[in-house]
């Protein structure tokens, strides 16, 4: 912070004079008691040791980047479901295919996972020659017109390129990965289906990989076949495989481990009531910053951030949302003030792709005062706002007026009792 000093008054210059009457860093991997926070199930995560795990029910998880290690902070997700069953036994359920006289072999608990047990498999081929080697299973029905995302973990070893297949019972879609560059190498869609820009290929650490391919399809139906492929023409290959899983959704949330049944992780959901909310917010003015990496945004509906509203949610609160993706690659942010059902500031913003997907926002707010900005940018003011008047509760992550679930984390959520100046907002964001 700095400030000059002009006889016996100081005016800012950049960060608030303030001091913030709440400040959550969730990058400490520790929640503030006087938050409540629920899950209905047990969910994974990225631990410090930058392993998968599991997390028990009504448990934050707090999530690490798989390669530097790093505490990105408070994992928030919607509910899920993966639709494979045996998800890591891919001796089960899984039926070996090949055009040619090669053969294709699994060995199960070959190798260390990204679990850091013992439990990864080993998938090769013997005495190749044909154009290709691979593993399908089944799930039925496949929804029309609805986005879907099949993933896999994967390490090379002999090959290092893997494929990810859609099959529809007429032709096969793919999204072929190099696992030497971490890169997608190329992808085919047929004529009824369309490959999401959720397709990719992250990097999970000691060479693992997980493979992502979204898709929608026109049709749909029962008889589809996801196929895992090495794709090599050559003799004697071999990768290793782990944890598959297909979600209804149009990017991957994290890994749902299934034994012999589908899984569903419920939703995250954060929050803070009673005194717990009123001993740090002031009802006359104020400005939330947040600093938020969003794991996706879904088409066609708008994903609500953090609020601050009452018992009726549906009607009224101060709410950032965002929605997308749209058809620059950004997605779509919007600072909502809503009274007794009377939209107040609707502030909405395109943010192009090289913002996505990291959001740091500010939002001041007072009665015909409000001041948003945006990773540095100054987004909108706004002289014609009448606030909420009885606010009782902060949420972070749960749905309101609209009908998503955000998924995302976020390493911090900072509310200032003054409405701050735009350059403030500006300096905060960077």
């Amino acid at each position: 912070m700095s400030k000059i000093i002009l006889g016996n008054s100081d005016t800012d210059l950049d960060y608030p004079i303030c001091r913030p009457s709440l400040d959550l860093d969730f990058t400490q991997e520790e929640l503030d008691p006087r938050i409540t926070f629920t899950r209905g199930s047990t969910a994974t995560r990225v631990n410090r040791n930058r392993l998968i795990e599991t997390v028990a029910a009504n448990q934050p998880r707090f999530d690490y980047d798989p390669v530097t290690g790093e505490c990105k902070g408070l994992l928030i997700e919607e509910s899920r479901q993966n639709l494979f069953t045996s998800s890591n036994d891919f001796s089960v359920n899984w039926t070996k295919q090949t055009d040619r006289t090669g053969v294709v072999g699994i060995t199960t608990n070959y190798t260390t996972s990204p679990d850091g047990t013992t439990n990864a498999t080993r998938y090769f081929i013997q005495n190749g020659g044909g154009t290709f080697y691979s593993i399908y299973r089944g799930v039925s029905p496949i929804s029309a017109n609805t986005s879907y995302t099949y993933s896999v973990f994967v390490k090379a070893s002999t090959a290092t390129t893997f494929f990810l297949v859609v099959f529809d019972g007429s032709i096969a879609s793919f999204v072929t990965y190099n696992l030497n560059t971490g890169t997608i190498q190329s992808t085919f869609a047929n004529t009824n289906l369309t490959i999401g820009s959720g397709s990719t290929i992250t990097n999970y650490g000691n060479g693992w990989y997980r493979c992502v391919f979204v898709f929608s399809h026109s049709v749909g139906g029962s008889a589809f076949q996801f196929k895992a492929d090495i794709g090599s023409t050559r003799h004697n290959q071999e990768l290793f495989i782990y944890g598959a899983q297909i979600e209804a959704g149009a990017f991957p949330t994290s890994y749902i481990p299934t034994t012999a049944s589908t899984v569903t992780r419920s939703a995250d959901l954060a929050s803070m009531t009673g005194t717990n909310f009123s001993s740090w917010y002031n009802s006359n003015e104020g400005t939330v910053f947040a600093n938020i990496n969003m794991n996706g945004v879904q088409t066609g509906r708008y994903d609500r951030l953090w609020a601050i509203t009452n018992s009726n949610l549906n009607l009224e609160g101060i709410s950032l949302y965002v929605a997308g993706p749209v058809s620059s690659g950004g997605y779509v942010s919007s600072i909502t003030i809503t009274n007794s059902a009377t939209e107040q500031i609707n502030g909405t913003i395109v943010e192009s792709a090289n913002t996505t997907p990291k959001l740091r926002s500010a939002f001041a707010f007072k009665t015909n005062d409000c001041a948003s900005a945006y990773n540095g940018a100054l987004r909108f003011v706004d002289k014609s706002a009448i606030l909420l008047s009885n606010p009782d509760r902060l949420l972070i992550g749960q749905p309101q007026r609209f009908q998503g679930t955000s998924c995302m984390t976020i390493s911090r959520l900072t509310y200032y009792p003054r409405a701050l100046k735009p350059n403030q907002l500006q300096l905060l964001t960077q």
